[in-house]
Order: structure tokens, then C-alpha cells, then sequence
């Protein structure tokens, strides 16, 4: 389970063995996987489930309790999720019309600006050896959240 933040535990159902070699070997295809295509589906799971897949395995693992082992496998997921926000980012972009593409670029360039105080105020909120892993997690949690909310608008179009 993460630190802090997250509700809920990915590590029973993603134990470490090959599956999570793979996730550990290819991050962006196995979030993208996990995430499934762009398209409306009624039967869809959460795709908050998706958060922790890379990171978790890690996280469980005899050295993943260290603080820099912590903010590097937190890392690792968020340079993932940072991708897939970019590329997802992308493919929206092509599906606006002017207006809407001005929109958008206002709207991410506000987020962008939130993510970054909101990662810094928890990273100052801790004060201590941990801060880092919050701050980590945080900048994980906000660029995944980001990453739902582009495919939700993608989703609504291919609806």
C-alpha cells in the first residue's frame, strides 16, 4: 500500500513473479494495457486501478522500503504516467477544434501550475525524511488523475 494518498492495495492483485517483471520492464505498455483503449465501455473496471501497478511490486519488495528506493520506484511510475499524459495529451489535441485546442492548452498549462504547488506543499508538509516519498507519490497520483481525466474527454468523443 502507498504511504500516503491512496485508498486501496494493488499488491495482493499484482504479486511480484513474471507479470511484474514485465510491468517493471515496459511501464508505459503496462499502464496503456491496463488502461485499455480510448472508447466508451459500460463493463469498464476503474481505471483508478491502474495507479500503483508499476510501483507497488516495487514498493513491496525487500529493498523497496529505503526512502531513495521508495521515491525511485514512485518515479519510475510517474515518468510512465508522464508519457501517457503527453501522448494521450496529443491525441486529444487532434480531435478539438481552435477554441477548444486554445482551451485545453489553458486548462494544462493551470494544471501543470497546480500539480507543481500542490507536490511542493507536500513535500513541505512532511518536513522529514519522507517528504520526498510524498512528494513523489503525489506528483504520481496528480499526472495519473491528469492522465484519466484527457482519457475521459477522448473517451466521450469516441462515444
Amino acid at each position: 500500500m502507498f504511504l500516503f494518498g491512496a485508498a486501496f492495495s494493488i499488491g495482493a492483485a499484482f504479486p511480484i513473479g513474471a507479470a511484474s517483471q514485465a510491468r517493471a520492464e515496459n511501464p508505459i505498455e503496462a499502464i496503456s494495457a491496463c488502461l485499455g483503449p480510448y472508447g466508451y465501455d459500460a463493463d469498464a473496471e476503474d481505471p483508478h486501478r491502474c495507479i500503483g501497478i508499476i510501483a507497488q511490486p516495487c514498493l513491496d519488495a525487500p529493498e523497496g522500503g529505503a526512502t531513495l528506493s521508495m521515491t525511485q520506484c514512485i518515479g519510475k511510475e510517474t515518468k510512465a504516467w508522464d508519457a501517457i499524459l503527453n501522448r494521450d495529451y496529443r491525441a486529444l489535441l487532434e480531435r478539438l477544434d481552435e477554441g477548444q485546442t486554445q482551451s485545453l492548452n489553458d486548462a494544462q498549462r493551470a494544471w501543470v501550475t497546480l500539480r507543481e504547488e500542490d507536490c511542493a506543499f507536500a513535500h513541505e508538509f512532511v518536513r522529514g525524511s519522507l517528504s520526498s516519498v510524498l512528494a513523489a507519490e503525489c506528483f504520481q497520483n496528480r499526472t495519473a488523475d491528469r492522465v484519466l481525466a484527457l482519457r475521459g474527454y477522448i473517451n466521450f468523443l469516441e462515444w
